[in-house]
């Protein structure tokens, strides 16, 4: 899929609305995620904003649906999701999907008592 927006367009992740936007949206929003998080926790480094979390204590993963920033914007969809309470286990097993709504159904099937706030979340990156 994104070999074939390379093709197409010249950029490997297109923009929002293309063919399969949600999947690269999902896979690298994931992606990015995992990566800032593990370089927070084991390296004192954050990701975003390249520089060490000694210096810099702002939090770089606020940023809200901004096309400009698609698809790196929808790690803050896992951020968000992660602090209400969903595990990084729940999470990559219900990006089983093809879309965004997919993988809030898969989600809220894994934690019911807590569907309004994952359907929220989940609906500002839609």
């Amino acid at each position: 899929m994104e070999s074939l927006n390379s093709i197409a367009t010249g950029d490997p992740y297109g923009k929002k609305g293309d063919t399969n936007w949600q999947q690269i949206a999902l896979a690298e929003g994931w992606a990015n995620y995992r990566e800032w998080d593990l370089a927070r926790r084991y390296l004192n480094w954050n990701t975003i904003s390249g520089v060490s979390w000694i210096s810099d204590q702002t939090n770089p993963l606020t940023i809200k649906t901004d096309n400009n920033w698609y698809p790196e914007n929808y790690s803050a969809l896992f951020y968000e999701l992660r602090n209400t309470g969903c595990s990084f286990a729940n999470m990559e097993k219900s990006l089983c999907t093809y879309t965004i709504a997919g993988f809030r159904d898969n989600l809220t099937a894994k934690y019911p008592s807590i569907k309004t706030q994952i359907t929220k979340i989940v609906k500002d990156y839609e």
